[in-house]
């Protein structure tokens, strides 16, 4: 099964990089947004179980969004990504409720570790 997944993240470099790594993936790529409040707008009319969110962005922080998106879905998989190291020694997954946060760019290695992820959605 693969995961139904969004990015939020306004440089579009680091999107097109993702949407390069999810190649032979298990991930299914809905959706890149730059804007915080389009992907809202996606997740409360589409089927999402993976967020890939930045944390820093203009119009709304990716903390900000992840909990706006578990609010619409609760079940919804998140994970924080960044490209400044003190938001990853800074924040704990869980008091974020979040599964990971890791640090851009996004390699292969980190979206090919989430396969295991399908047991968590078809077990739901």
């Amino acid at each position: 099964m693969k995961l139904r997944t969004i990015l939020v993240d306004d440089e579009p470099w680091c999107m097109e990089q993702f949407e390069m790594e999810c190649t032979d993936t298990n991930i299914e790529l809905l959706g890149k947004f730059e804007s915080a409040k389009e992907a809202l707008g996606y997740v409360g009319e589409h089927g999402v179980d993976l967020a890939f969110l930045d944390v820093e962005m203009p119009e709304m922080s990716g903390i900000i969004l992840g909990k706006k998106l578990r609010k619409i879905r609760p079940d919804i998989i998140v994970i924080y990504i960044s490209g400044y190291e003190k938001y990853l020694r800074f924040c704990l997954p869980l008091e974020l409720f979040c599964l990971e946060l890791v640090q851009k760019p996004l390699a292969a290695g980190i979206i090919n570790s989430i396969s295991f992820f399908d047991g968590l959605i078809s077990n739901g």
